[in-house]
């Protein structure tokens, strides 16, 4: 009997908890939830460049991305964005990116890498900060829009920095290390700001500005350069020549040291104007500036009975201290500096 009891109970149980229509008595048959599998997302998250999803190859497109780290690539359904690390990869395609930085405004990207090989033309319109870049190929060119700045690490070895208008590659911080290697040369449209705290080391090979825009440093920013020729070509003007003094060098500049259509920068170290023969610097440190010589920082010494010739243009001390050597009674004349105008404290 007690056994018929508890039987009944549970036949209760089970219908009280049943749902039922509106109507009926009977339990509503359910049909079981789908889930939909969505694509792993990690953050940060490493995207290689395809390019050409249905014919385009704007950056902004999902598609033209792949997370895949090698072949097989499968195209993504979301595109890179604040964090994430952008790579061009010869392995994975070698098509042209347009604007690079066509993500939410005030994002920024961990880092952009050329990779070696890689052969297209990266387009970094509106692309304003990046942690990282790294430039590594020789065929390949990255184009500015307007400032961009790196914060963090700086590479470039090789390939082409290109510019719309007048830009200029704001390194702000961390380390910034451009070796083009000797018998090499690194073509340079943007100036290279070197700001803030700043490490930088130029070394090796040659750095060719090809607009009117060259090296400022500013701040307590600290550029090493080494073994390295700084030129410049500017549209409808004879190739010049710019000898840039870093911190860890302290040249002894004579006549013979320079040639026609040459200027100096300074940008740190101790440069010295030595001997009888004027040492004559007679083209613009950049297109539109009438200054030849131009100081940043640093010093430059000009010795006794030398002249320093700014061949009709204009010394213009931005920092730094231009001086003259102290004149020993009954020894040789003093230092002389010719020039349209001293710009700046002496």
């Amino acid at each position: 009997m007690l056994s018929a009891a508890v039987r009944s109970v549970r036949r209760a149980a089970r219908v009280l908890t049943a749902p039922f229509r509106a109507g009926t008595t009977s339990p509503v048959r359910r049909n079981p939830l789908g889930v939909e599998r969505l694509e792993f997302r990690e953050t940060p998250a490493t995207f290689r460049w395809l390019g050409g999803w249905q014919n385009s190859d704007q950056a902004a497109i999902p598609q033209n991305w792949t997370t895949s780290p090698s072949a097989p690539y499968v195209r993504s359904t979301v595109a890179p964005t604040t964090g994430d690390v952008t790579l061009f990869d010869p392995a994975a395609s070698n098509r042209d990116c347009f604007n690079l930085g066509a993500i939410p405004a005030g994002s920024y990207f961990d880092a952009v890498r050329l990779l070696p090989g890689y052969a297209g033309d990266v387009g970094a319109y509106g692309l304003t900060l990046t942690r990282d870049l790294w430039l590594d190929s020789a065929q390949a060119t990255f184009t500015l829009q307007g400032d961009t700045s790196v914060d963090r690490y700086f590479k470039w070895t090789r390939g082409k920095l290109a510019g719309s208008g007048p830009t200029a590659l704001r390194l702000i911080g961390g380390t910034a290390i451009i070796m083009p290697g000797a018998g090499n040369t690194l073509e340079s449209t943007p100036r290279l700001s070197f700001e803030g705290n700043v490490t930088g080391t130029i070394s090796t090979g040659t750095l060719r500005f090809m607009g009117d825009r060259t090296i400022k440093v500013a701040g307590t920013a600290a550029v090493s350069m080494t073994s390295l020729a700084v030129t410049t070509a500017l549209a409808n003007v004879e190739p010049v020549q710019v000898i840039t003094v870093g911190p860890n060098d302290d040249p002894k500049l004579t006549a013979a040291d320079v040639q026609a259509n040459t200027a100096l920068l300074v940008v740190g170290g101790l440069a010295r104007i030595k001997g009888a023969a004027p040492v004559t610097f007679s083209a613009p440190v950049a297109a539109g500036d009438d200054a030849s010589v131009k100081m940043l920082s640093g010093a430059l010494v000009i010795d006794n009975g030398a002249t320093l010739d700014s061949g009709g243009k204009n010394v213009d001390i931005d920092g730094g201290r231009l001086a003259t050597a102290a004149v020993a009674a009954g020894n040789q004349p003093p230092a002389t500096i010719k020039t349209k105008l001293l710009l700046g404290p002496v």
